[in-house]
């Protein structure tokens, strides 16, 4: 059928998708095909136009349908498709409402990952995103920006999704939406499937990853986890290439909870078959690309969904034994077809992937001329989407290709390119690899600079490298103590130590960039050793530094160094300068995503030059960990600020109830003793009392026994809970009302959300089966549990008089099936 045939095009196999007979089948394609009716001739972008949803019932069936469709979700329903088609149909025929954003983002979640029509599926994400702009509502901005930016790049270049991305983590952040550990951790897939270097997104996924470790998701943060260690991996900072074990994080301890967080277990697997394949052991990556496989339904359409196909194919075409390969032959023809789809609907994101695949695929048949010509087009369409990983890695398997061909030179100018690639992307450690493993393919030309370890290139040990080796060191001991901190003042006190320490200093300041202006917000010396935070002083109103310097580095953002301050002309007439006359002077700009965040001041009056370009270096990617440490700590004082906020506001609550309370029990006391003076104002407001109940009773028993129609002829009632007396009586008035005002013939009954029925119970629903016959209508009971039809056994209830299905798809086919009543 349709949606199993487009299903299985996306990757979902067969005997994994639930048998539904033919009837439910076609009641699903039928309300599908009723949202192409409803459009009517208008593109989805013109929906934005149509009018706001007034009807209060069909409003309040758009609440019941968001609830239904999460469990149907959860649950893996097959009747899913029909409850979000019926949702978009309603917002389609009656206008927009609060839930007409959230069915418009899944029905495009839907079109892309189950249907592969990956366009429409976008038009619907935007549309969702651009109305519930529409209609301000702040709540669903996180969720809404989360999910959409989690599968436009089937259709987008993944670089387009990071503004959403940003989005929904700023709404999060402000609003605390649950959805903010998602958005965070897809936030990092997108950085890490784009190819950005791998230091700057460690930072962002360290900065991610402490903010979800304070909300406490643990899924959530394990999975960032990973991401960190995978990235600590390439950089050569784990014990050995094949873990991701260094001095703080236990991969064995790691692996034995993967039970407990099946999405983290996923990304466990995906990780470790990359980094498998990457240091040449596609056996190990198949391994766990086999464990990964059935768990990718958890990651929805997120770039790890079409990363991992792509990496097994290949890791596929790299087994040497050429059997074990013809043996994997369907599984390759079905990974380049997926890679295929998605090369034709985003070329920008895809192609050069399907062009690399077709490239081995060309390799292992023999074919040399083809296989040249398609590794040229994957070299050539990383290069201009920006995918530096993937670019190295085709040049790296076009080596290995010209080289297996006897094209020694030509395989070394694509090995030279891989290196060169890989060391862009920032994966140290992968081009140590390759230097190793592949030596005569690598000219002294692909040495690394000093200070970097690459076994298989030696390089003499000069007092330069020794220094670059000891401030690497110094610039990681200090991105862990800065990153380990999140309260500002902690922040600036460690921070101050360690420049001090690393630059050579005797007294400096830092200055923060806060609502216009400079404050200094820190200041420090050796003798006496002294840190001071917290004082936000205004730069004009500070004597602890040279005005005229911090401004200049301010505003050009270039760093300065001065020998002797009062001899250069730009800061002689600076008062500072002229009173304390100082030595030595090192200032740099601190920047964030190039917004200037704040300076660092440092002086020397020990000695002339005490600044040299090597300590200028060092300062300034300290400064670089500095403005991430501040910047994280900023935030996690606006989220404290916003807690206490909330704190507050929750006391001022508590004691209003309180006072409240306390009038209200002081107005009884009075009633009471006015009792008797104002006998007729109570009777009257009794009665409205019991008025307001009954019509509340009686919208609680509607909603209680809600009616969907599924055609002219079917209405299901689905009870949730439990079903007293009461209930079952007021199910057989809405039955029996439902079937005379819609003229129905069948009412399928669905007790799957009922846990326990008693035996006055079921005698109702037998009458209620009764007196539906005298209707001219059939009731059909679906959805009895095990623990259910124990009991009526157990009671000796006859329920020969009423048809039984074990579940409502079956009750709907039986209802379907049946001929129209004469």
């Amino acid at each position: 059928m349709a949606d199993r045939a487009a299903a299985e095009r996306t990757g979902a196999r067969a005997d994994q998708l639930p048998e539904v007979g033919e009837q439910v089948a076609a009641i699903v394609e039928a309300e599908l095909a009723e949202v192409q009716a409803g459009l009517g001739g208008r593109r989805i972008e013109e929906l934005i136009d149509a009018p706001l949803m007034t009807d209060p019932d069909k409003r309040a069936l758009m609440k019941f349908l968001v609830v239904m469709l999460n469990a149907a979700y959860a649950s893996k329903n097959p009747l899913f498709p029909f409850l979000l088609a019926r949702q978009v149909n309603l917002s389609l025929k009656y206008g927009h409402s609060d839930g007409s954003a959230s069915g418009y983002i899944t029905y495009g979640f839907f079109f892309s990952v189950a249907q592969a029509r990956f366009r429409e599926g976008y038009a619907f994400g935007k549309l969702a995103i651009d109305l519930n702009d529409k209609l301000n509502n702040p709540e669903m901005v996180c969720k809404l920006n989360s999910q959409f930016a989690m599968f436009i790049h089937r259709c987008r270049h993944i670089r387009e999704a990071l503004p959403y991305f940003e989005r929904a983590y700023d709404a999060g952040v402000q609003s605390g939406d649950f959805f903010l550990p998602y958005a965070c951790f897809q936030m990092a897939d997108a950085r890490l499937a784009l190819g950005e270097e791998l230091g700057n997104v460690g930072e962002v996924i360290a900065k991610l990853l402490a903010l979800v470790q304070r909300l406490k998701d643990s899924p959530s943060a394990a999975t960032l986890q990973i991401m960190l260690q995978m990235v600590a991996n390439l950089t050569g900072q784990t014990k050995s290439r094949d873990t991701l074990s260094d001095d703080t994080f236990d991969e064995a301890s790691f692996a034995a909870t993967l039970g407990d967080t099946p999405l983290a277990a996923l990304w466990y697997h995906v990780t470790k078959a990359q980094l498998a394949f990457l240091y040449e052991d596609p056996q190990g990556a198949l391994a766990h690309a086999d464990l990964a496989a059935p768990m990718m339904a958890l990651a929805g359409a997120m770039p790890i969904v079409d990363m991992l196909p792509f990496y097994t194919v290949l890791s596929m075409l790299a087994l040497p034994d050429a059997a074990e390969r013809e043996r994997r032959g369907a599984a390759i023809a079905a990974h380049e077809a997926r890679l295929s789809l998605l090369a034709a609907s985003c070329p920008e994101n895809y192609r050069h992937r399907h062009q690399l695949v077709l490239a081995e695929v060309a390799r292992v048949a023999g074919k040399e001329v083809e296989a040249m010509a398609r590794y040229d087009e994957a070299i050539s369409g990383a290069r201009q989407g920006g995918f530096v990983h993937e670019e190295a890695l085709a040049n790296e398997l076009c080596a290995k290709f010209l080289a297996g061909a006897g094209k020694v030179k030509a395989a070394r100018v694509h090995m030279s390119e891989a290196y060169d690639a890989y060391r862009r992307w920032g994966a140290i450690a992968k081009a140590s690899h390759l230097a190793e493993h592949h030596p005569r393919l690598l000219q002294e030309s692909a040495a690394p600079p000093s200070g970097e370890r690459l076994t298989s290139v030696s390089l003499p040990t000069t007092t330069s490298k020794s220094a670059a080796l000891l401030d690497a060191t110094t610039i990681l001991r200090a991105a862990q103590t800065i990153s380990g901190e999140l309260v500002l003042d902690r922040v600036l006190e460690r921070l101050m130590g360690l420049v001090l320490e690393s630059a050579g200093a005797q007294r400096g300041a830092l200055l923060l960039a806060r609502e216009g202006q400079l404050l200094v917000e820190a200041t420090a010396t050796v003798e006496p050793s002294s840190v001071l935070v917290g004082l936000s002083l205004p730069l004009d109103q500070s004597g602890d530094v040279a005005q005229a310097v911090v401004r200049y580095v301010a505003r050009t953002k270039e760093p300065v160094i001065l020998n002797a301050a009062a001899q250069d002309s730009r800061f002689a007439a600076d008062p500072y300068v002229i009173a304390r006359r100082p030595r030595s002077v090192l200032c740099v700009a601190l920047s964030h995503r190039g917004r200037l965040t704040g300076v660092l001041y440092l002086e020397n009056n020990a000695a002339f030059g005490a600044f040299t370009a090597s300590r200028l270096e060092v300062c300034e990617m300290l400064s670089s960990q500095a403005a991430i440490a501040v910047e994280n700590a900023l935030l996690y004082a606006k989220v404290e600020a916003a807690s206490a906020e909330l704190r507050r506001a929750n006391e001022g609550l508590e004691g209003e109830v309180g006072r409240r309370t306390a009038e209200l029990r002081e107005a009884n006391e009075r009633l009471a003793r006015e009792l008797v003076e104002r006998e007729r104002t109570e009777t009257m407001r009794t009665a409205l009392q019991e008025e307001i109940l009954r019509v509340k009773d009686e919208r609680l028993a509607e909603m209680s026994t809600p009616l969907i129609p599924i055609s002219d002829r079917v209405v299901v009632m689905p009870l949730v809970g439990t079903v007293d007396p009461p209930r079952a009586l007021q199910l057989m008035a809405t039955a029996l009302e439902g079937v005379q005002a819609r003229g129905a013939g069948v009412v399928i009954i669905d007790i799957t959300g009922v846990k326990l029925v008693d035996t006055e119970v079921a005698s109702l629903l037998i009458r209620t089966a009764d007196a539906l016959k005298l209707l001219g209508a059939r009731a059909v009971l679906t959805g009895i549990s095990p623990r259910v039809a124990q009991t009526l056994v157990a009671m000796g209830v006859d329920l020969g008089r009423m048809v039984t299905k074990q579940a409502l798809q079956s009750g709907i086919a039986y209802a379907m099936g049946r001929p129209a009543a004469a």
